[in-house]
């Protein structure tokens, strides 16, 4: 009988070569699999492989570790942020991603084409946080690591420009040395600008804060409720992401709080 490992995503790792991200995996102790049984693993799609197990070395709450049949160490384990980016899974996506993103992608719920990566940027193109546009939601940069937003009026004073995955390096590397880099530095590319008819705060660095009221836009059917909300005085914190999104679902008309300038 098939014992399911907890972790979802999950990481199976063998020594020497890079991680892989599966939906699930889990251990059957059957010895027609291998002298200690097998793991294994496999995509929501169903398709499901396995390893033999020789021997098992450690079984615990954060992995499960034996040796295949030919001698080689192999773990099984929670997804971790890097492993996107060490296992080089999602080739559109070359960098760490957040671990619930990872989960989605691997589920087949979100598409990697779905996720974009932007900077957030002041009226002098000072980069204040790097930003994942997702389905999930909208993930800010801070500290190395992403933040999902559940409140995205912390950042609606910014505009938004797309840029490439090698910006993400520079601006952690800037971050991480106390400094600030602009979007001159970047290889940005210019869109309009959408700005939110609200009067705009100082400048706020970007920090977790307790969940509010999360909005999803996962398609163009989620938009007239997302819509709806946002207009709303408790939803005006929304309409920043909301917009974004439907931009991104090829959604035309004009928001009810949008005015547009050229950027």
């Amino acid at each position: 009988m098939i014992e399911d490992f907890p972790w979802c995503p999950v990481t199976l790792e063998r020594t020497g070569e890079p991680p892989v991200i599966k939906y699930w995996a889990g251990f059957d102790p059957a010895e027609d699999i291998g002298p200690g049984g097998g793991v294994l693993y496999g995509g929501a799609d169903g398709d499901a492989r396995w390893y033999s197990v020789a021997t098992v070395v450690n079984r615990s709450d954060q992995e499960f570790r034996f040796t295949n049949n030919d001698g080689t160490e192999v773990v099984a384990r929670p997804t971790v942020s890097a492993d996107a980016l060490r296992g080089g899974q999602f080739p559109s996506l070359p960098f760490d991603l957040p671990v619930d993103l990872i989960g989605a992608i691997v589920s087949m719920t979100v598409e990697p084409s779905a996720v974009n990566l932007t900077a957030g940027i002041d009226d002098e193109g000072d980069v204040h946080t790097m930003l994942l546009e997702t389905p999930l939601g909208i993930y800010a940069r801070y500290g190395l690591q992403w933040i999902l937003l559940t409140d995205v009026g912390v950042i609606s004073h910014l505009n938004v420009v797309n840029v490439s995955p090698e910006d993400l390096d520079l601006y952690d590397e800037a971050d991480t040395n106390g400094q600030m880099v602009n979007i001159t530095a970047m290889a940005a590319t210019p869109e309009s600008l959408v700005t939110i008819q609200e009067p705009a705060p100082p400048p706020t660095a970007v920090t977790a804060s307790l969940p509010t009221h999360a909005v999803v836009v996962a398609s163009l059917e989620d938009l007239p409720h997302a819509i709806r909300y946002a207009e709303s005085d408790e939803g005006k914190g929304s309409r920043w992401y909301v917009a974004r999104r439907a931009k991104a679902l090829g959604y035309t008309e004009t928001l009810p709080w949008e005015v547009k300038r050229d950027g």
